[in-house]
């Protein structure tokens, strides 16, 4: 049997992980994964605001706002609609918004990678890459 020491989303290899450290991994470190706030289910970070708006059992807690499209607690949605303040969403329809830090994330995938691996990572994000960037195999298409 072959055992697999490489993260599928963050590409963090360890020559301690198998099946069980992978989950670990996976549930306390990987950068580009998050818990949903709603139901503590670990998902892609790129993915999050979708899942909170569309998938996630207590879904019914939050909806998208139209301007900016994050996700905004039922109780508050009046209001933040109302006040307008929200940055609106990008344009660009490679680019979308980082539900963690609600920076603009450029490029698509790509782009992604480049917001939660480089450096250190996601400004507001407790996850850190631990991987220099360098060694990380970021594809352009």
């Amino acid at each position: 049997m072959v055992i697999n020491r490489t993260c599928i989303f963050c590409d963090e290899y360890n020559s301690l992980f198998n099946e069980n450290h992978l989950e670990e991994h996976y549930w306390r470190d990987c950068p580009m994964l998050a818990h949903c706030p709603l139901c503590y289910q670990v998902i892609e970070i790129p993915n999050l605001t979708f899942h909170m708006v569309n998938e996630c059992e207590n879904r019914s807690v939050v909806s998208a706002c139209p301007r900016c499209h994050e996700a905004v607690l039922a109780s508050e949605f009046r209001s933040h609609v109302s006040r307008r303040s929200c940055r609106p969403y990008p344009v660009d329809p490679n680019a979308s918004r980082c539900p963690i830090c609600h920076l603009d994330v450029p490029g698509g995938e790509k782009g992604w990678r480049l917001h939660l691996l480089a450096g250190d990572g996601c400004p507001q994000s407790d996850r850190k890459p631990r991987v220099a960037f360098g060694d990380h195999e970021i594809e352009t298409d």
